[in-house]
């Protein structure tokens, strides 16, 4: 999503709608799972809910997807009822897997990113859906812009969304 930050940068769930003259473009939508290590209490389930996590330490890295399952995390402990013990680490958060695999906490992830790992790190990892009573927590793409936005790149992107009938 364009934000309104220095060049536009893309940005997921950050709508900007709120303001006059903007308006945004949903693309697509990626499930949030929790990834632990195969030896982890809850490993031998397939699904869980937020409250049993409640006595896992979370490790998310220190970029934007950090901050945004950080934010999730939070929300849905506070609804369950709990206060999430989450250590922020200077790394990317594709990279907090490895931090999972070395028994040092779980993660939570979109689950597109699993096909970056190759099955020799997908074998030391269980991947658990978290349920609540909202369904699956997901993390939605999209584009955003401001019509007073003079960018021929956006105008040209917005032409062909809308050419392929995706607006």
């Amino acid at each position: 999503m364009f934000t309104n930050r220095p060049h536009d940068q893309w940005r997921p769930e950050r709508p900007v709608t709120n303001e006059p003259g903007a308006a945004t473009l949903p693309l697509w939508s990626d499930r949030i799972v929790a990834v632990t290590p195969t030896h982890h209490p809850l490993a031998s389930s397939v699904t869980t809910c937020w409250s049993d996590l409640q006595e896992a330490t979370f490790v998310f890295g220190n970029d934007d997807t950090g901050e945004d399952m950080h934010t999730l995390l939070k929300r849905k402990a506070s609804i369950a009822g709990f206060l999430p013990t989450v250590r922020r680490e200077e790394i990317r958060s594709l990279r907090t897997i490895a931090l999972v695999i070395n028994g040092h906490g779980i993660t939570l992830m979109p689950t597109g990113w699993l096909a970056f790992f190759p099955d020799t790190i997908l074998e030391q990892v269980t991947v658990l859906e978290v349920r609540d009573g909202d369904g699956f927590s997901h993390l939605d793409y999209g584009i955003g812009w401001r019509d007073r936005n003079s960018s021929t790149v956006v105008h040209k992107i917005l032409s062909f969304l809308r050419k392929k009938n995706i607006e």
